[in-house]
């Protein structure tokens, strides 16, 4: 699968002289340049914190449910609502 394209916006940073080479390092293992090692490095931080954050959000519900506080919805009225939502 391919990704779309999105608009690109140029960032600086100032880094470490260790962290470049460890992703010079990187790059040239990969065959690609700086810019690309350092922007697939820092998406994958970014997915990696995306998923702590849902990671907490799913144990919040689950405590909230195993107090109580929700109740289980069956999967007939779950596919109810869902079809009444995408018939709008």
């Amino acid at each position: 699968m391919r990704k779309k394209r999105q608009a690109i916006h140029r960032v600086n940073l100032s880094l470490p002289q260790n962290v470049v080479y460890l992703v010079q390092m990187l790059a040239e293992r990969d065959n690609v340049t700086l810019t690309t090692k350092a922007t697939e490095l820092l998406e994958q931080g970014l997915d990696a914190e995306e998923d702590l954050i849902l990671v907490e959000m799913a144990e919040d519900r689950l405590e909230d449910f195993e107090k109580g506080k929700h109740k289980p919805l069956s999967s007939d009225a779950f596919w109810k609502a869902v079809e009444k939502d995408t018939k709008k």
